[in-house]
Parts: structure tokens; C-alpha cells; sequence
């Protein structure tokens, strides 16, 4: 069969589609879908995951820090 990944980040909500050897985002009111390009690799891709950078887990881990603060 077809080989589709699917994942939204949680830090953009911007959804990401795979076929197997091309990237996309996703609209999700309308379905339409944005060309990102390819992915470079000769095997095709069966699964993606969106991944946040180390200053995203770190901005998070900060907001954690404050929300705890200002609880007490």
C-alpha cells in the first residue's frame, strides 16, 4: 500500500504529511496541502515525527518555572 506519515506540532500546530519521498504541511480547515519539497532519501520514508529545537524545551521548561511560582 501507500506509505503516509502524519504529524502536528505541538509547539505551532502546523501539520506535516509524508508520502514516502516528499514533505508537506497541511492545512487542517481546508485540507490543502503546501509543497516543502523532498526528502532526499533513497528509501521511502514510513513514518515522521515532529520534533521541537532545544530552545523550544527550554522556553517551556522557563514557563513551567514561573507557572509553579506563581501557584504558591
Amino acid at each position: 500500500g501507500d506509505l503516509v506519515g502524519f504529524d502536528i506540532s505541538g509547539a505551532t500546530t502546523i501539520a506535516y504529511v509524508s508520502n514516502g519521498n516528499a514533505l508537506y504541511t497541511a492545512n487542517l480547515m481546508t485540507g490543502a496541502l503546501s509543497s516543502l519539497g523532498t526528502i532526499g532519501s533513497p528509501l521511502d520514508v514510513e513514518s515522521i515525527a515532529v520534533v521541537p529545537t532545544p530552545g523550544a524545551i527550554g522556553l517551556c521548561g522557563v514557563a513551567a518555572l514561573f507557572s509553579l511560582r506563581r501557584r504558591r
